[in-house]
């Protein structure tokens, strides 16, 4: 069904589907781990545990890399972002 319908907006120029970032991430709550980390005690995100290798940010993330924003939107310790 859903790729039925993909098939159906790919035509009408509709962007549909289920999209994914491709990556597990960690929270970062623990001050210990995100001073190993190299994070300012101020400083808030999540670390990137792996990242699917077909994934396009499979080019620039790597395992270990934290995430302070999205879209310019900061990310809390806990993986949760006010919109």
């Amino acid at each position: 069904m859903h790729l039925l319908c993909d098939l159906i907006f790919i035509f009408c120029d509709i962007v549909s589907g289920f999209p994914i970032l491709g990556i597990e991430w960690q929270k970062m709550e623990n001050p210990d781990l995100r001073k190993a980390m190299g994070m300012k005690s101020d400083q808030k995100g999540v670390r990137i545990r792996r990242i699917e290798p077909t994934a396009p940010e499979s080019g620039c993330m790597q395992p270990s890399d934290i995430i302070l924003s999205f879209d310019g939107i900061d990310i809390a310790n806990d993986g949760t972002g006010l919109l």
